[in-house]
């Protein structure tokens, strides 16, 4: 179910007061100091006679704007011996052009080095500049803050401040979640939190008008807050303190304000369980979510069209209207169609009976099928909506006969009780039914209410598949069994039961 969703935050800018950065500036020097390794033994055995021709060819190849060569010849140089502040600056320069803004930052660390003072200062903050282009945030700010140690530059200070802010533990987006019975509030952050099993959430967060809040991680960095109600705007208050994972904190509060708009209108059947008791039921739960009336279709299949639903995969799926008339024309036929009124309930579930046992007395061998959709005044059929989109669909059998099937190696045991009372129930006539719509076998049950079929019958290939079991009683009443479903296997569970006794079977009491 898509719903609306409407979210108004208001994000406060949160700065933590003497965050620890994982970088300092031996890192930047030891990066650089890697990058210098690189190029001194890459150019080892070269005659130092070539210099002054690679200096020539770096030259030549940037004013041709192949920045990628020039910035190779220039290496030839520098390892050669042909090191000094104007090469590493030159070098810096080609490699940005070039886009390897990493190794531009590490040349311009070089050219830093051997400069001191104010020249000292500027060089470092063109290190600085293209550490934070190059994303590297950690990097930049102990750079500028290297750099503005000895020259200043407001621009600069300015940077690094919103470097550190962005790195600070702080919350950076969030969204609502409307798909559930209750809506919640997620509030994202930078980094990693607690889990909620080890700090109490609710210390941390005020919520107006107050709930009885749940709190769960989304994901790692995700806060949650569960307990919302549709329809109602909520402000949510972060305290200073709130901890990261790895032990930050909030140095500032946030305010968020959160607008949970109505739920958008919905309708749908309990689940797929397609056996509706004949005695005692009040008819077809019908769930529906801001919706005053559900237009409704009322269709049957016969028992013998029954297992091509269940061959092509249709039965238990939702149907559109073009399936409806797909099933009407070629497998069976509408029995009622109509509208029922709900008693709305803003944003609540409202479960409401549909009485099938009013539009169908008398209820007839086969499956049948209800469709639901919002009403429409008007033709439905021509609603595109409802031609072509899956509508909520409950398959069901009106009936008294409650069937169990067991499997093993005596073949197909059949147990059918009675879903009123739950007694096993008497010649209750059975059919095995294959993939092709034959009948494999015939059985009846007796006083216990089991019928059996032959192991062989099971075996069967391609269209003699044993496909469903159906079983009729002399009243009318009928229902069905899918095979072809998944079974429980309960042979990990502890029911083998006791040894099979020898020719003797001895029991003792004491």
């Amino acid at each position: 179910m898509i719903s609306l969703r409407r979210v108004v935050v208001a994000l406060a800018l949160i700065l933590v007061a003497g965050t620890a950065f994982a970088a300092d500036i031996s890192d930047v020097e030891k990066r650089a100091d890697a990058f210098r390794d690189g190029i001194i033994a890459a150019a080892q055995g070269a005659d130092p006679q070539l210099i002054g021709l690679r200096l020539s060819e770096a030259t030549e190849a940037e004013q041709q704007g192949h920045w990628n060569e020039a910035a190779g010849k220039l290496k030839q140089a520098i390892g050669m011996g042909a090191e000094d502040a104007a090469n590493w600056q030159k070098l810096s320069e080609l490699e940005e052009k070039g886009g390897d803004l990493a190794d531009a930052a590490n040349a311009a660390d070089l050219a830093a080095r051997v400069q001191a003072g104010d020249a000292r200062g500027k060089a470092l903050l063109r290190v600085a500049t293209l550490l934070d282009h190059a994303g590297s945030a950690d990097e930049a700010v102990v750079a500028y803050e290297a750099a503005l140690k000895l020259t200043w530059d407001s621009d600069a200070n300015d940077r690094m401040e919103q470097l550190r802010q962005s790195q600070a533990f702080h919350a950076v987006n969030s969204r609502l979640e409307t798909a559930g019975d209750t809506p919640r509030a997620c509030i994202e952050f930078n980094a990693a939190l607690q889990d909620p099993s080890a700090i109490r959430y609710q210390d941390y967060v005020r919520i107006e008008p107050q709930v009885d809040a749940s709190y769960e991680l989304g994901d790692g960095s995700s806060l949650c807050i569960g307990g919302l109600d549709f329809g109602t705007s909520y402000h949510v208050k972060l305290l200073p303190g709130l901890p990261s994972d790895d032990g930050q904190k909030l140095a500032s509060g946030a305010d968020l304000d959160f607008s949970v708009g109505d739920r958008e209108p919905s309708i749908g059947f309990r689940d797929s369980a397609y056996v509706l008791p004949k005695v005692g039921s009040t008819g077809v739960p019908v769930i529906t979510v801001n919706t005053d009336r559900v237009a409704l279709r009322l269709m049957r299949i016969n028992d013998r069209k029954l297992v091509d639903q269940v061959v092509d995969q249709r039965f238990l799926t939702n149907l559109a209207g073009y399936d409806a008339e797909q099933l009407i024309d070629r497998w069976g036929e509408e029995v009622w169609k109509g509208s029922m009124t709900v008693d709305n309930q803003r944003n609540k579930r409202v479960v409401t009976a549909f009485p099938i046992q009013d539009v169908v007395p008398e209820t007839k061998p086969g499956i049948y099928v209800l469709m639901a959709s919002r009403y429409t005044p008007g033709d439905q059929d021509q609603d595109q909506d409802y031609r072509w989109n899956p509508q909520a669909t409950q398959w069901l059998v009106v009936s008294d006969l409650g069937l169990t099937t067991f499997s093993g190696a005596d073949g197909l045991t059949v147990a059918v009780h009675s879903l009123e009372t739950g007694d096993p129930m008497n010649r209750v006539d059975l059919k095995l039914i294959a993939r092709d719509n034959e009948v494999l076998a015939t059985a009846t049950t007796d006083r216990t209410g089991i019928a059996r079929f032959d192991p062989g019958l099971l075996r069967g290939e391609g269209g003699r598949t044993a496909t469903a079991v159906m079983a009729f009683r002399k009243d009318g009443d009928f229902s069905f069994l899918d095979l072809t479903r998944g079974a429980f296997d309960l042979s990990d569970r502890g029911v083998g039961g006791r040894a099979m006794p020898g020719d003797t079977d001895l029991f003792f009491y004491s």
